[in-house]
Parts: C-alpha cells; structure tokens; sequence
C-alpha cells in the first residue's frame, strides 16, 4: 500500500496485491475485497464530505 501525492496536495491511496502462486488468487480474492471495501469505508467516514469518493 502506499499514498502517494501530487503537487496541489492530493492524495492517492494505491494498493497492490500479488499473490504467488497465482493460484491463491482465487482462494483469497473474496477476503482481499472485504478488506478493500473496510478500507474505504473508513477512509470515507473520515473525510470531509467534499473529498468523499466512492469506489
């Protein structure tokens, strides 16, 4: 995961999975997308309301 920010200040979250063997990806896509969904959740209730963006 990393956060990342432009020259006005904007913040951009980039998250990355890789999983080997690739194999894995099917088996722990479901709980990677709970998790992701958690994150922006909270990410969201805790910014201002102008700076909400759904996913």
């Amino acid at each position: 995961m990393q956060v990342l920010t432009d020259a006005e200040g904007t913040a951009t979250l980039v998250w990355t999975t890789d999983l080997l063997p690739h194999e894995l990806v099917e088996h722990l896509s479901e709980a990677y997308e709970v998790m992701f969904n958690e994150l922006v959740a909270a990410v969201n209730e805790h910014s201002a309301p102008s700076a909400q963006q759904s996913f």
